[in-house]
């Protein structure tokens, strides 16, 4: 793991300009747990790699792009190609998961009204394979010194792909996200 000091300096020697992103399903962690939602037009491109010493995971790559022009009710959709990818059966013929949402930022609806979204994500084509078809909605708050919190909820609509290790169905669950402070560099 690269030391938080480590990788500031690292950015600031390779030039890469810094700016604040909105994050998307297929970038934060593989779920919505933040209720950004991308501007109207605005396009983001994911390219996303995990591994640790003990599993490489697939490569996820797609684009997402702000979908309704408005500034206090908002909505995204987008596409993520995963690749490699291998179900018991052998290779996904159609690696391809499709994403959407709506929200509103925060202060929208009324000054202080926190920011939410609610939306769909892991929509796959393949029956049974990759099809978890993900409902998902978060609301989340900023606040100074602290960072942005969020919470909310998500429900697998698919119930043979959300199964416990003991084969028990399990197609609900909690998001919990928290995001530091702007850091000025």
């Amino acid at each position: 793991m690269i030391p938080f000091r480590s990788a500031v300096l690292a950015l600031l020697v390779g030039g890469v300009p810094v700016a604040p992103a909105n994050a998307t399903p297929s970038t934060n962690f593989w779920a919505p747990t933040t209720p950004g939602v991308q501007g109207f037009r605005v396009l983001h491109l994911t390219y996303d790699t995990y591994f640790n010493e003990k599993a490489l995971y697939p490569v996820t790559t797609g684009l997402t792009m702000g979908v309704f022009p408005g500034k206090a009710l908002q909505a995204e959709a987008g596409f993520d190609l995963v690749y490699p990818t291998f179900a018991p059966g052998g290779p996904i013929e159609v690696p391809v998961f499709l994403n959407a949402k709506v929200g509103a930022p925060e202060d929208a609806t009324f000054k202080g009204s926190p920011a939410w979204s609610a939306g769909i994500f892991g929509v796959g084509f393949e029956q049974d394979v990759t099809d978890y078809d993900i409902l998902h909605a978060v609301i989340g708050k900023t606040f100074p010194l602290v960072g942005s919190l969020a919470v909310g909820g998500f429900y697998g609509l698919n119930e043979n792909l959300f199964r416990s290790s003991k084969g028990e169905g399990e197609r609900s669950g909690l998001l919990v996200g928290w995001f530091s402070p702007a850091i000025d560099v």
